[in-house]
């Protein structure tokens, strides 16, 4: 993943080559079944979440959600589908899958919090037409 790039320096009037790499994109795949009251539609609870990872929305505007190499709390990803915004006031099933085998990928820190576990050099992603959302 390493790239170079040059970069001109006016203050030294020189091109420079400046190494750097990017992290390699986690897309994730979520698939969750709601309870709802007054529901806004699938569409709201799928930007939701891809506001918080980071990724594409509906509309296909990109966003920037967790950093490089932060894992994925799931209480944080739950808090963004249950809301009044979104209608939703219990989730019945979530499954984040990482990996792309259609399996729930949720671990344990340390701490015991759910998390998907991100590596140091990856960046966790997701697509809202990767998003499934059954209202229950």
């Amino acid at each position: 993943n390493g790239v170079t790039e040059s970069v001109y320096v006016s203050a030294l009037d020189q091109t420079v080559d400046v190494g750097f790499s990017r992290p390699t994109e986690v897309s994730l795949t979520v698939d969750v079944s709601v309870q709802t009251d007054n529901f806004a539609g699938a569409d709201v609870v799928a930007d939701r979440i891809v506001e918080y990872v980071g990724g594409t929305r509906t509309d296909g505007s990109v966003v920037s959600g967790v950093g490089a190499g932060e894992n994925v709390l799931i209480n944080r990803l739950e808090n963004q589908i249950v809301s009044e915004e979104t209608g939703v006031v219990g989730i019945g099933s979530l499954t984040v899958d990482a990996t792309g085998d259609g399996s729930d990928d949720r671990t344990t820190d340390a701490n015991g919090v759910e998390i998907i576990s991100i590596g140091a050099a990856e960046q966790a992603v997701v697509d809202a037409s990767n998003i499934t959302v059954t209202e229950l």
